[in-house]
């Protein structure tokens, strides 16, 4: 599930070495799955991009919270311009 959510983000492992906080994971459980989500992203809780809401699914959700600003930026200069 990790690999393909960075696939449909563009990232790639290699990319994301040492994660900052670019990356975003939110795993809404505590089992195995989000042993996986750290290895295969590098987000951890420890570096700040991994969140942990335990409402009991099997659930995964990343942003690409640097893309995402920029964007937002971006949208904004367009509009006053």
């Amino acid at each position: 599930m990790s690999v393909l959510a960075m696939d449909e983000l563009g990232v790639s492992r290699s990319e994301i070495a040492s994660i900052g906080e670019e990356i975003l994971a939110i795993v809404e459980c505590n089992n195995c799955l989000t042993d996986g989500v750290q290895v295969a992203t590098g987000c951890t809780l420890g570096n700040n991009s991994l969140i942990y809401l335990d409402l009991g699914k099997n659930a995964l959700t990343y942003d690409d919270v640097v893309k995402r600003l920029i964007e937002e930026y971006r949208r904004r200069r367009h509009e006053k311009d």
